[in-house]
């Protein structure tokens, strides 16, 4: 993929064709932006939503509107073999961005919301990013980090490595280099104090519930 000068300006959000946001965070996120980079069909949600995208990028099959009503600029991508968020993501590591926020990137089909976890996994080397839905926020960790938190709120915890080790600080459940006995042994764990920390030896997903 060649690269090219775009105006992309932080904070920069992809508001996906998923469910539509209506959680005061994730609208807020939304209401913040500085950029707004939609997945083919869901520019016709967000102008649905009185929002402009900034570039609408895919391979344009799913677009209802006239394009030329959304004024804006369409990176068109006809790569069959990944969906709209990976050729999004493609584009902006060409384009040296390393922060991110993804909108309306879940829930409405499963197997969209399954690709699109592994989808940030793949990118989480490359770039700073994390799901904000309307139950939840989701990162995808690997190495250490220090997450925000309200004392009580739900951080959930899920890897597919058996063998990875995790350290936490600031959770009810504590580890300390320990690997998960069970698929589920990482849900429903507190945090503690206004902020907790991991440090993960593998990837792993950690889902933080809105309060």
């Amino acid at each position: 993929m060649t690269e090219q000068a775009f105006n992309l300006s932080q904070p920069i959000i992809i508001f996906g064709n998923g469910e539509a946001p209506n959680h005061p965070i994730a609208l807020k996120v939304l209401k913040k932006a500085s950029t707004i980079i939609s997945l083919d069909g869901g520019s016709d949600k967000l102008i649905s939503m009185g929002y402009s995208p900034d570039y609408i990028v895919g391979d344009m099959d799913s677009l209802n509107y006239d394009q030329i009503k959304y004024k804006t600029q369409v990176i068109l991508m006809k790569d069959q073999s990944k969906n709209d968020l990976e050729k999004a993501m493609d584009w902006l590591v060409c384009n040296k961005i390393n922060k991110l926020e993804l909108v309306g990137c879940s829930a409405a089909r499963d197997d969209h919301h399954f690709a699109n976890l592994f989808i940030m996994e793949k990118f989480s080397n490359f770039i700073n990013m994390k799901m904000v839905t309307n139950w939840s926020v989701f990162y995808c960790l690997d190495g250490l980090k220090t997450f925000k938190s309200v004392p009580g709120q739900t951080v959930s915890i899920i890897t597919k490595n058996n063998d990875v080790k995790i350290t936490t600080e600031g959770l009810k459940y504590s580890l300390k280099n320990e690997s998960f006995n069970s698929p589920s042994q990482g849900i429903s764990n507190v945090a503690l104090a206004s902020s907790f920390s991991l440090d993960v030896s593998k990837p792993v997903w950690v889902i933080v519930n809105h309060i």
